[in-house]
């Protein structure tokens, strides 16, 4: 199975991947890793944000190796980073894509918008978005922290 996992350095992403790690079959499942650097208007990319989008990769690859999983590939990308993780699912033939939500709400989601609601609306592939409960306290039953999106069906 291939998996495409979306990372950013953050501790919802961290968080996924350790919920990757122990839910799905280490034999039998490559993951692929990818990290977006998002464009922003009139805010020039910088050597910084690259070098840091590469560290991030690199730390999330050596985590997954440490759970004793198969890294296919970590990938960096320019551009909006849902449109980009769909694509790159379709270009590697993925069998899913696991993201994580950080449970932004009000205004700062409103201004930050939701990577993963644009994954989830907008990608072919099967699509989890991992929560981790602790995440947020309007969950009240940590069943609630999985929202999947099976487009194949």
């Amino acid at each position: 199975m291939k998996v495409l996992l979306p990372v950013d350095g953050s501790d919802c992403s961290n968080e996924t991947m350790k919920w990757v790690s122990n839910t799905f079959d280490k034999e039998n499942t490559q993951y692929f890793l990818i990290s977006v650097i998002p464009i922003v208007m009139d805010f020039p990319l910088v050597d910084d944000t690259m070098s840091a989008t590469t560290e991030v990769l690199r730390l999330a690859k050596k985590r997954m190796e440490e759970y004793g999983c198969r890294v296919q590939s970590a990938e960096q990308m320019l551009g909006y980073p849902g449109s980009q993780i769909c694509y790159y699912a379709e270009q590697i033939d993925a069998d899913m894509v696991v993201i994580g939500s950080h449970g932004h709400s009000g205004l700062s989601r409103l201004m930050l918008g939701s990577v993963s609601e644009n994954v989830l609306e907008h990608c072919k592939k099967s699509v989890i978005v991992y929560k981790h409960a602790k995440q947020s306290e309007k969950l009240s039953n940590p069943d609630e922290a999985l929202n999947i999106n099976n487009s194949a069906c």
